[in-house]
Parts: structure tokens; C-alpha cells; sequence
């Protein structure tokens, strides 16, 4: 099984990519990486897919090992949605299916409806964030199912809860945040090591801009970020994967909404994950996209 390693020049930059299995004969899959600012890294586990067809990586511009610009002009979805269509045409793919993980999926959905990428025959989207609004009242929710020492200090950083806002300090805020990230966000004890590469190569400055000093205190500009209202024009197979203990999903009301949305679209819910379904239960992950992606090629 052969890996290719580059970079493509897009848009005045240099995107780094890697596909694995190269030379299988299945209908690439491209993997786009959440964060905002992560690099693709903690994703390379759905590398096990490569035995069926070629696995493609990337990082986003001024992420990772691509280009760094330091352009906030570019950290929006439209843009990053428009960058995937360009890494699809540079790696003259005729048809791929695309993943997007957290706020990824917005950009997958963006680069199907709004750049108009033909390539994409299905998409994945793996605890997507599709509507900011959304994503921070379940954020909230998750704060309130906290025991009481973590949820006044993370309420504090919300400003749900002004008149505490002065009484915790940063390392009170860091072990309560942690607690909640260890219940909803990744259940593994210890994290795997491909998650804190990426957490280690984060463009911090990228992350502020979209979500603000922390997804406690949502100020950036994915607050506003709505594309549900397009999401009844996806006219191509969809599966939804989500873990039953993620922030962005306490109450399971994400799987009938967006359901309910998108047509024809199917849910799977990995019951002993949380925002990492792909790192906490990967064989089971793994076989569910691999079915979905197996069924829609062959029509079985």
C-alpha cells in the first residue's frame, strides 16, 4: 500500500497532504480536520480505511504544515470550503467522498452547496458544528450536567454567571475546563498522541478568531455561522456520526434536528464516545463508515 506526501499550491500558498493507499482502486475519501486551527493529525486513524481506497489528509491554510499567511480574511468556512474544492482539483480527483470533523463539517457542507464541488458524491459529518447558536447552548448544557466545584468556574467564563466572574483563577478555570473536555470531549485516559500533536501545533490566532478566548466564552465568528437553512439542497448520501457523551450534542436533540434536515440522511451514535468517536471507539468507526461508503458505492 503506497503513501504520498506533498504540498499543492493553492491560492498564493503551499497545502500540505497525505494520501494513503495511494494505489487502492476505492473512491478516495478526504478527511477535513476541525479545531479550529488543529492540524489533520488527530484524524489519522480513519487511515484504516486505506485498504479500500485512497485516504487523503490536509492541513488547512495556517494550519499545521501548510502555509502560514496569518490572514484572517481566510479563517471563515466560505474560504476553507472553497479550499477544499481547490485541494479536490489540484489532486484531480473526479469523485471523492469528504469527512469533516466538529466544525469541518460546515466546511464540507460549504464546499458541496456554496463552492459547488461536483467531486463530492457523500459526505460524512462527524459531530459537526453547523449552527454557532446551537453549538453554544449545548455548550452551556453540558456546564450545567458539571458537579458544582467545575460549573461555577465555567460559568464564570461563559459571563452566564457575571457575579463569579472574579473569583476563580486561571489554573481553577484550567482543571475545571479539563474535567468537562475528559467527560465530552475525548473519554480516553490517557489522550492518544496524535491528538496532542495536533493540540500542540495549533494556530492559536486562527482559534480566537472563530471561537473567541475559549468555546466558553464563544465570541468569534463562528457565534453567527448558520448554514442549516441549506442544508434541504444536499442532494447527495449523508451520514451523521455523533458520541452519546459529547458537549456539542448532551441531549441527542442534534441527531433528530439535523436528520430531519438533510434528506435522506442517516445517524450513527457511538455510545461509549464523546467528541472523538473516530479515537475512542475506532474499530467501531471506522466499520460504520466503511459500511456507509460500501452500501452507497455498490447500492447494497
Amino acid at each position: 500500500m503506497r503513501t504520498e506526501e506533498g504540498f499543492l499550491d493553492i491560492g498564493g500558498g503551499k497545502i500540505w497532504y497525505k494520501i494513503y493507499g495511494a494505489d487502492t482502486s476505492g473512491i478516495p475519501l478526504v478527511v477535513v480536520h476541525g479545531g479550529p486551527g488543529f492540524s489533520h493529525d488527530y484524524m489519522e486513524p480513519l487511515n484504516g480505511l486505506a485498504d479500500e481506497r485512497p485516504v487523503i489528509f490536509y492541513d488547512q491554510t495556517d494550519c499545521g504544515d501548510s502555509s502560514k499567511s496569518d490572514a484572517p480574511s481566510r479563517w471563515n468556512v466560505e474560504y476553507l470550503g472553497r479550499e477544499l474544492k481547490q485541494v479536490c482539483e489540484a489532486l484531480k480527483l473526479k469523485r471523492c467522498h469528504a469527512l469533516g470533523h466538529s466544525f469541518a463539517g460546515a466546511i464540507v457542507v460549504s464546499c458541496l452547496l456554496e463552492a459547488r464541488c461536483e467531486a463530492i458524491t457523500s459526505l460524512i459529518l462527524a459531530s459537526s458544528m453547523l449552527n454557532g447558536q446551537r453549538f453554544y447552548d449545548d455548550i452551556k448544557s453540558a456546564i450545567a450536567s458539571m458537579p458544582d466545584e467545575y460549573r461555577s468556574v465555567l460559568r464564570s467564563a461563559s459571563g452566564t454567571d457575571k457575579s463569579a466572574s472574579e473569583k476563580f483563577n486561571k489554573e481553577q478555570f484550567e482543571t475545571a475546563s479539563m474535567a468537562l473536555y475528559k467527560c465530552s470531549y475525548c473519554r480516553l485516559d490517557p489522550w492518544p498522541d496524535c491528538l496532542y500533536k495536533s493540540i500542540g501545533k495549533q494556530n492559536i490566532a486562527f482559534y480566537n478568531h472563530m471561537i473567541g478566548q475559549s468555546i466558553f466564552n464563544f465570541t468569534g465568528v463562528l457565534r453567527s455561522y448558520d448554514i442549516t437553512n441549506k442544508l434541504g439542497d444536499i442532494n447527495v448520501p449523508v451520514l451523521l456520526t455523533w458520541g452519546a457523551h459529547e458537549c456539542v450534542n448532551p441531549d441527542f436533540n442534534k441527531v433528530t434536528f439535523y436528520n430531519n434536515k438533510i434528506p435522506g440522511a442517516r445517524s450513527v451514535v457511538f455510545n461509549e464516545s464523546s467528541h472523538m468517536a473516530h479515537l475512542e471507539e475506532t474499530e467501531a468507526y471506522l466499520k460504520a463508515v466503511s459500511g456507509f461508503l460500501r452500501e452507497i458505492e455498490t447500492g447494497n
